[in-house]
């Protein structure tokens, strides 16, 4: 489903109120909070901290605020493992 309605290059958000209604979501009030420019500044600021950080994919991990370079369990023990050695050097 998701990439009838969230093609990165062209998102179709409307698509998702469809989706929504088998849940318990009070949709009325969250097309009013889409709105909402508290929300709205809230979005704008981690989009751009995404940019900041130069994120481009989820899940994204950081570990003492290295990226990990490639996705996987084995990965991450690996930086973790690291980031534990260098604090006890």
């Amino acid at each position: 489903m998701q990439p009838q309605w969230a093609s990165h290059d062209n998102p179709q958000v409307n698509l998702i109120w469809d989706y929504l209604k088998a849940s318990d979501l009070d949709i009325d009030k969250a097309r009013k909070d889409m709105n909402n420019p508290t929300i709205e500044a809230i979005v704008e600021q981690d989009k751009a901290d995404l940019r900041a950080l130069q994120i481009t994919q989820t899940p994204t991990f950081f570990v003492n605020g290295k990226p990990l370079p490639k996705f996987g369990l084995e990965q991450l023990k690996a930086l973790v493992e690291q980031e534990v050695k260098a604090a006890y050097k």
